[in-house]
C-alpha cells in the first residue's frame, strides 16, 4: 500500500494511526515533495486524486474503503444528473467498483424494497 500523506494533516494521521493498529505496512508518499517538485509530478497526483487532497491511499486496483464510499455517491450523481465529466479517474474507479459482484449485489434497484420505488414521486 502507499500512502500519499502530509505530515500535518489531520486527515492523514487518522489513516496513519488505522493502517498502524491494523499492522498493515505501507509506504509513505510525501505530498509536500510533490507539490514542491515538478509540474510533472503535481500533474500525476491531481490525475491520482482530482480534489489534490491528502491522504490518497492506493493498494493496487483492489477496491478500499474508500471505494466503497465513494461508490454511492457517485450514483447518487447520476441520480441527480450531475456530470461526472470533470473526473475522469472518479468514473474509471466507479465503473471498475461496479462490475463486481459484491457492488452488482448491493445496487439499491436490485434490493428487495426497491419495487416500492417511484422515482416521480422522489421531489
Amino acid at each position: 500500500m502507499r500512502l500519499h500523506s502530509y505530515y500535518r494533516s489531520t486527515a492523514a494521521y487518522r489513516v496513519r494511526i488505522a493502517l498502524h493498529w491494523k499492522g498493515l505496512p505501507f509506504e509513505t508518499l510525501s505530498v509536500k515533495a510533490v507539490r514542491e517538485g515538478q509540474p510533472d509530478a503535481v500533474q500525476a497526483y491531481l490525475a491520482m486524486n482530482p480534489t489534490g487532497l491528502v491522504p490518497t491511499l492506493v493498494d493496487g486496483d483492489a477496491p478500499t474503503f474508500a471505494d466503497v464510499c465513494l461508490v454511492p455517491q457517485v450514483y447518487n450523481a447520476r441520480r441527480f444528473g450531475f456530470s461526472l465529466e470533470r473526473f475522469p479517474t472518479v468514473r474509471r474507479i466507479a465503473e471498475h467498483c461496479e462490475s463486481l459482484a459484491a457492488f452488482e449485489h448491493a445496487r439499491p434497484e436490485v434490493q428487495p424494497d426497491a419495487s416500492e420505488y417511484d422515482p416521480s414521486a422522489e421531489f
